[in-house]
């Protein structure tokens, strides 16, 4: 039992909006298909396109014991975002697939503006 419930974790799988989202060391995928890729050096990380193209980046702050907070850039529509209540690419991720801005492996730029102006809280 102990051995399934690692092992989920370990996958990191959610279903959003009928989309399954996995992640990997360096990728992140949907409905098993490799979608985007993903970097981390340090405290700062980026989703890139498979074409390489930056997508997101942001940088996590330790601001207390146990609670962080991340700002994000999303350069695509050249805008910044920060909400509370994620911090992290997963919570990120899952929360754009559950919003339908990514879709068939795509960033949608007009449901991201959407998004962006619904819950950032900067």
């Amino acid at each position: 039992m102990n051995k399934i419930i690692a092992t989920l974790l370990l996958l990191n799988v959610f279903s959003a909006s009928g989309q399954e989202v996995s992640f990997s060391k360096d990728s992140i995928l949907i409905n098993n298909t490799v979608c985007f890729r993903f970097l981390k050096t340090d405290s700062n990380f980026s989703v890139k396109s498979l074409e390489g193209k930056t997508l997101i980046t942001w940088v996590v702050k330790n601001i207390a014991p146990g609670k962080f907070s991340t700002n994000y850039t999303f350069l695509t529509v050249n805008k910044e975002f920060h909400n509370d209540k994620m911090n992290g690419r997963n919570a990120l991720i899952f929360a754009l697939v559950q919003s339908d801005v990514i879709s068939d492996c795509q960033l949608n730029e007009d449901k991201l503006l959407k998004f962006i102006k619904k819950h950032n809280d900067q």
